[in-house]
């Protein structure tokens, strides 16, 4: 709760802060909602119960969604988390289904798939958000149809992430393909490659405060480090 407060502190009063709130009860993931909401969160980012995957069809998923919604203070986002973790994956129709909810706003989807993020902008209604997680595709997630990203990469190259969806918004399709020639190799290595250990390592690097993953994540080893030096390098970071 006091990262959130933090959080709430140091983003602009005009810009959005969603806080991730989901758990694997139903009754829990509402308290968080609330509790995001007391902190100051405009919006939830909420990822579905998977520890009983076998039981979460889409009938249940999306009572817990609804009844999450109906109770959250603020608006909900789904958040389809990248299929190499332990997670769910939506179908289209599911999150079709969600999207009718007034509470649910988007979804954000970390899945990479070009053609799935172009399924979901066509099927859910025009003011439903259509947000997506990988930096490596994100100007082809604009041009299907997205509305943006919830980006890791970003903590490394925000100014670049802004500005591809700035020369998109403005059709300038060959500068958004530049930067996005720049962004996406370094969310493959650091961020696809190497992860949370990987992000913050290249936080260190680049004069910010990554620190240490908390365990059971490990520190990144040498082979590792290096690594991420080359990709900040490559990507014209980190000096």
């Amino acid at each position: 709760m006091r990262l959130w407060e933090s959080a709430r502190d140091a983003v602009p009063p005009d810009r959005l802060f969603v806080a991730g709130a989901g758990c694997e009860s139903t009754r829990a993931t509402v308290r968080l909602c609330r509790a995001a909401a007391e902190a100051g969160a405009d919006a939830v980012l909420v990822q579905p119960p998977a520890f009983y995957r076998a039981a979460m069809s889409d009938p249940v998923i999306a009572a817990h969604y609804r009844a999450v919604a109906d109770a959250s203070p603020v608006p909900v986002i789904v958040y389809q988390v990248p299929l190499r973790f332990s997670t769910l994956e939506f179908a289209t129709g599911l999150v079709e289904t969600l999207a009718r909810h007034p509470n649910i706003v988007g979804i954000k989807d970390s899945r990479g798939s070009l053609e799935l993020v172009a399924e979901l902008v066509a099927r859910t209604p025009d003011d439903f958000q259509v947000l997506v997680g990988s930096g490596a595709a994100f100007y082809g997630a604009l041009e299907a149809g997205a509305v943006g990203g919830i980006l890791g990469v970003a903590n490394l190259m925000p100014g670049e992430c802004a500005r591809i969806h700035a020369a998109f918004r403005d059709g300038d399709s060959a500068e958004a393909g530049r930067i996005q020639e720049r962004v996406g190799p370094l969310h493959n290595a650091v961020v696809g490659g190497l992860g949370v250990p990987g992000v913050k390592a290249a936080l260190d690097r680049l004069g910010l405060r990554g620190g240490d993953p908390r365990p059971p994540l490990p520190a990144l080893d040498e082979r590792g480090t290096l690594a991420v030096e080359r990709a900040l390098a490559e990507a014209g970071l980190g000096g």
